[in-house]
């Protein structure tokens, strides 16, 4: 398209009436005016916009067969051309805009008719020997728009120009032509590669599918090779398992193998992007169709899944009506969601699973079970819940169920590509979190039922699944040594996905020992599957794994593996590094405690390594960290103790049932208080001078226990006969010199504080002094004279104040309470 300076009205026709403003938007979102104007009709296909004020061509264009001029509200009249600009007409009125949308439709018609006509008068050679270098060439300079290429594809299925080509093919084959079949085979795929829906379908024909192929079996890429596609079409057999009543779906089922060869076998180096996603669709829409003929007819399916469960039949029904569920589900994964969900819910409702279980148990039989498995994996790929509600339900009402079936064959069947596929159905099974990584089960609706099947799994199955784990101690044969991978691999999911829930089982079985008895197999791959269990243990962070694993050893094991794999530098060595490295990034002392532990045991060049010295700083950190907490919560308690002075720790004594009256006596200073309060101080200071603390005693609470005299009034007994002093007398008692005090505590308790003076012993909170009182004949005498308490201390009345007693105790053997009656503990 072009725009011009002026207007030749040579060759437009006008149409003064059609009024016109111009819109075009080139970055998708701003339109720009263009002008105002009157279309004039540009040649036989083209069109322009006249300006209404000046002589100039607002815009001109040709219609192409290949756009869509789409009318938009009531006025409007948009397309886009094909260098992706936007461009817009707007009428004044709907009339006119119908009007030149008719016009357009006209345009394209003729220039349809004008190329259909120019190329099918330019047709291409007849197919002879001498000709094919010239077809091959005009082929390749003719096919290079899409148009062009739909036009030859026409006149190809026209006028069968595919037999004619097929005829010349004969005739090369029996003169031994190489050169000519070369041709013919180049040919051939450039008329396939037209990517023509109506041609692609058309070489899915019977008849003409067997010609295609045999042309192209020979390959100029290749001239020295020949495959062998007829052959294989020519021995293919249709087996109708179950009676196909519709022609259509039959003859469908028919081009879809057709098609499905030619693309998968005939032609996988040649084909392009197109031509592929042609062919692919094609499949599709007659799978659709094939689905939903059987869906339609439940009765169908009904009979196909007979086939399979009743033992009588003969076993080449079972295998046919096998490989046609087989095929069902294959076609099913193509398919959009809906009609997939459809087919295999029909299925299972149909008795799908109990077929394939009539099959599992029969061991004889490898083949059919690798289809049986190849089935079960499809279903479980889509929705696994379908199975599982199939075995909660048979669980409660028989003890073996599908599962058990697949544990024992698990445990038996040979094959690394059986063992893996048994391996991932089971993890499939157990898996909630499939559908964040598999894009086709994130339109399945997350399984209610899901919590209740892993109970039933991990309570009742799991030990009968790692039983082979748990008997053999050293995996020897391949398919032990890769079964017992499959196993540590789902112990490892089991782990990261349910650890509450596998813990108790796995714990209780000594299973983690099991796995790190693996850590000295031969088999680096197994070793690694192992530790990675161990690895997943300590990512759980869970206080259980630690201590079970520090209780058995096994961090003792894995160095033991590092050591026999650090000359190797090996994969399996990295992962030890790596176990470590999540160690001190856990930071759970104790572990790392027994990490280190462990390393000074093992000796040898691993201390070395940057790892393992980082996992002894990080321990020493750790124990700086403690000291300095220890020391700083220390400091804060003398302080705040040393702040509050002496009136605080007065205060400290009261008691929340104190009384107004209470608190007035002990708060009210009398004339014994200001006489002898320096010479306590004076005492207290000897005391601290000269009398250390008791073995654990601190001298804080020493000094504490030295004014608590100040604080309450005592009882003190003599033999017989029971006097009571005053707090003050009572409080140089307990500090004076008492040799004979001093002597019977030295006797008694053997505790002599050195001096001369004695700090009288501390009784925990909570303890029980019965037992001293009952050895003590003179406290049980003294007992008997002051008659019985109700609780360590009693309140006594008298006409002038009150005061308090204790129990009979002997001083040295005196434990300090409060007036609540609990020991007073700072």
């Amino acid at each position: 398209m072009t725009e011009s300076d002026s207007l030749s009205t040579n060759g437009r026709q006008e149409f003064p009436h059609w009024r016109v403003k111009v819109f075009r938007c080139v970055d998708g979102q701003t339109w720009d005016e263009l002008g105002t104007g009157y279309i004039v009709q540009n040649g036989e296909y083209g069109f322009a916009v006249a300006s209404e004020t000046e002589d100039r061509v607002i815009y001109d264009w040709e219609v192409d067969i290949e756009l869509s001029y789409a009318p938009e509200d009531d006025t409007l009249l948009s397309w886009r051309e094909m260098h992706d600009e936007d461009l817009a007409l707007s009428f004044e009125t709907q009339e006119n805009r119908d009007a030149v949308q008719r016009h357009f439709e006209l345009a394209k018609a003729r220039l349809v008719e004008t190329i259909r006509n120019q190329l099918v008068s330019v047709k291409l050679p007849e197919p002879t020997r001498e000709n094919i270098a010239l077809i091959k060439e005009k082929l390749d300079l003719q096919l290079r728009t899409q148009r062009q290429r739909d036009t030859f594809s026409d006149m190809i299925e026209r006028t069968d120009y595919i037999s004619e080509l097929s005829a010349l093919h004969e005739e090369c084959e029996k003169l031994n032509d190489h050169q000519c079949l070369l041709d013919l085979g180049d040919v051939m795929r450039r008329i396939v590669m037209m990517s023509n829906t109506n041609l692609l379908q058309y070489l899915g024909q019977k008849s003409v599918t067997l010609s295609v192929a045999g042309m192209l079996e020979y390959d100029s890429e290749y001239p020295n090779t020949k495959g062998e596609f007829r052959k294989m079409l020519e021995h293919s057999k249709f087996v109708e398992v179950i009676p196909i009543n519709d022609p259509s779906i039959l003859q469908r089922v028919h081009e879809n193998y057709r098609l499905q060869f030619l693309k998968d076998i005939v032609l996988p180096r040649s084909l392009d992007d197109i031509t592929s996603a042609m062919l692919s669709s094609i499949i599709m829409f007659n799978n659709v169709d094939i689905l939903t003929y059987f869906q339609s007819k439940p009765e169908s399916l009904r009979d196909m899944i007979d086939l399979v469960k009743k033992r009588s039949k003969s076993k080449h029904q079972r295998v046919n009506a096998l490989r046609s569920l087989q095929s069902l589900c294959m076609i099913a994964k193509s398919t959009q969601t809906t009609t997939r969900d459809e087919l295999y819910r029909s299925l299972a409702q149909n008795g799908l699973f109990d077929a394939l279980e009539t099959v599992i148990e029969d061991i004889s039989d490898e083949k059919q079970r690798t289809t049986v498995f190849g089935i079960l994996a499809m279903v479980l790929e889509y929705d696994a819940s379908l199975l599982r509600n199939h075995i909660l339900a048979q669980a409660k009402h028989s003890d073996v169920t599908f599962l058990d079936h697949l544990i024992t064959t698990f445990h038996v069947c040979s094959g690394g590509y059986l063992v893996g596929q048994l391996a991932e159905m089971l993890k499939m099974l157990l898996d909630t979190n499939v559908a964040e990584s598999n894009p086709i089960r994130m339109t399945v609706p997350v399984d209610p039922r899901i919590g209740e099947f892993l109970n039933y799994f991990y309570e009742q199955k799991l030990l009968m699944l790692v039983k082979p784990l748990l008997d053999i101690d050293e995996p020897q044969m391949r398919d032990d040594v890769l079964r017992a991978e499959k196993l540590c691999d789902l112990l490892r999911s089991a782990i990261q996905g349910h650890s509450e829930m596998v813990k108790l089982t796995l714990l209780s079985s000594n299973l983690p020992v099991r796995v790190a008895l693996l850590l000295s197999n031969r088999q680096q791959q197994l070793c690694g599957s192992a530790l990675r269990v161990i690895r997943e243990m300590i990512g759980a962070k869970d206080d259980f794994y630690i201590r079970y694993i520090i209780k058995n050893e096994i961090v003792a094991q894995i160095l033991t593996l590092a050591e026999r794999c650090r000359l190797l530098n090996n994969a399996n060595y990295c992962a030890c590094l790596e176990f470590f490295e999540n160690i001190i990034s856990l930071n759970s002392k104790s572990l790392l405690r027994h990490a280190v532990e462990r390393l000074s045991k093992q000796g040898g060049q691993l201390a070395e390594e940057p790892v393992f010295k980082e996992l002894r700083r990080q321990l020493e950190r750790n124990i700086h960290d403690s000291d300095s907490g220890t020391a700083s919560a220390l400091g804060s308690q003398q302080e705040e103790d040393g702040t509050r002075g002496y009136r605080g720790r007065r205060d400290g004594w009261s008691s929340s049932t104190m009384d107004e009256h209470e608190e007035a006596y002990f708060n009210t200073a009398d004339e014994d208080d200001s006489e002898d309060e320096s010479d306590m101080d004076q005492k207290s200071s000897d005391l601290g001078a000269e009398s250390p603390a008791p073995v654990g005693i601190s001298a804080q609470f020493a000094d504490t226990l030295k004014m608590a005299g100040r604080k309450r009034s005592w009882t003190e007994t003599d033999t017989g006969a029971s006097t009571t002093t005053s707090f003050h007398q009572r409080k140089r008692s307990i500090l004076d010199d008492d040799d004979d005090d001093d002597d019977e505590g030295a006797n008694d308790d053997g505790n002599d504080s050195g001096g001369g003076k004695r700090i009288l012993p501390l009784h925990s909170a909570g303890e029980d002094i019965s037992h001293r009182q009952e050895d003590s004949p003179k406290k049980q005498e003294l007992s008997g004279a002051t008659g019985t308490t109700d609780g360590p201390l009693q309140k006594h009345s008298s006409s002038d104040s009150e005061e308090y007693v204790s129990e009979p105790v002997e001083p040295h053997d005196a434990a300090l309470r409060t007036r609540d009656g609990d020991v007073h503990e700072q």
